[in-house]
């Protein structure tokens, strides 16, 4: 998609279906860690060193991703260095590079930054969140120092090997300053040159799952005298384009209300929010957090304030100004983005990635526009049940 929103700007992503969830149990770690091992060592005849050098003076990034459920490439550049981009694209698809040397460097390196990690309570902290979210699912621990001597290197390089070596069922995307004839040539030479094959490949369901049941945990460290506390709720999800956007919206109306009530009001918290996600793959289900900072005493009192907020939106939705304030909010924000080429780029992929059509970029704005409050009800009734809820808190030791 040729734009002119940005100057000499271009940006592309690549995206294939498949992942680490082609690797067997056995393999996973070694899988999962495949991208750092090749990045490390640079790409083609030139090592990481060597490719920066190389680079240097030139506006451009790309890097190469493998992700639980797909693989693919990201990057950018300008009109001068396209020719240079698509010759990366190429060599990190055909001529991934590996060197045993830069990979004890790398293990090193990460053995160094582990050892602080360990050491930092929020780090921790984090961690407990990672594998408590994911019911201490194999595929979902939390990087450690045992961890990385599983890796394989020559199995990793292979598994990297085998997400690239088939651009078949990869789709490309650029969006940016260019026109079509200018790209044309590149395209038919770096990317219609690349190996190919008909074998489609697809992702596998190994039951990365979030948690299920009610659960309460507790991390005792440090000695600031501040509590983190996240309430998280999982279930369920009917994922479509007016579900999505919904939900947004209600992340956006509650974390107004509690930065009034909870932060403003009762000066109880040094920070609160609200965040969520959707999946649709391998199952249709969303994760809603509501996490804050605060004097540990205060804790039960905020909470207590926080899950009469979460009725008054189950009953009748905070109110048709709130829903008003944050329709027109999420109206313009869309509109300042429709604009800009992360946009498009992001809005094309996804659309692919969830298999709906493209048109649903011309309806968001009327969804956003015909919201009711009948509908945040109806979803937040649906989002806030403490069927999967989880407490988790870290205070001092």
């Amino acid at each position: 998609k040729p734009t002119d929103f940005k100057k000499n700007s271009i940006k592309f992503s690549a995206q294939s279906p498949g992942g680490t969830s082609l690797a067997s149990d056995e393999l996973f770690v070694s899988a999962d860690k495949a991208i750092d091992v090749v990045t490390y060592s640079g790409v083609g005849s030139f090592n990481a060193i060597e490719l920066n050098k190389k680079l240097s003076g030139k506006n451009l990034s790309i890097a190469p991703n493998i992700s639980s459920l797909s693989e693919g490439m990201s990057g950018s550049s300008t009109i001068e260095d396209l020719p240079t981009l698509f010759e990366l694209i190429y060599l990190y698809f055909t001529a991934p590079r590996f060197d045993e040397d830069d990979f004890e460097n790398y293990k090193n390196s990460e053995r160094e930054m582990l050892l602080d990690r360990q050491l930092d309570p929020e780090e921790v902290f984090s961690d407990l969140y990672i594998s408590k979210s994911y019911d201490n699912h194999y595929r979902v621990r939390p990087w450690t120092s045992e961890l990385i001597e599983e890796i394989d290197y020559e199995r990793a390089f292979q598994f990297y090997k085998e997400r690239f070596d088939n651009a078949g069922d990869f789709i490309f995307y650029f969006v940016g300053s260019f026109d079509l004839e200018t790209v044309k040539p590149l395209v038919e030479t770096y990317l219609g040159g690349l190996p190919s094959t008909f074998k489609r490949e697809n992702w596998k369901d190994r039951d990365v799952d979030y948690f299920r049941g009610i659960h309460t945990h507790t991390l005792r460290m440090g000695l600031e005298p501040k509590s983190t506390t996240y309430l998280i709720y999982t279930g369920p999800f009917a994922y479509n384009i007016r579900n999505r956007l919904n939900f947004y919206a209600i992340e956006k109306m509650l974390n107004i209300r509690l930065n009034e009530t909870v932060r403003e009001k009762i000066g109880g918290v040094y920070s609160i929010g609200t965040y969520g996600w959707k999946d649709k793959y391998p199952n249709q289900s969303y994760v809603f957090i509501i996490s804050f900072n605060s004097d540990p005493e205060r804790q039960e009192e905020i909470i207590e304030v926080i899950e009469q907020e979460i009725e008054n939106l189950k009953e009748n939705g905070l109110g048709q100004s709130y829903l008003d304030k944050v329709n027109q909010q999420m109206l313009q924000e869309y509109q300042e983005k429709y604009k800009t080429n992360n946009f498009w780029l992001s809005t094309f992929q996804f659309y692919d990635w969830i298999k709906e059509p493209y048109s649903n970029i011309y309806r968001v704005e009327q969804l956003h526009q015909q919201r009711t409050l009948k509908e945040i009800v109806n979803l937040a009734r649906k989002t806030f049940i403490k069927r999967n809820y989880m407490f988790l808190t870290h205070l001092p030791e």
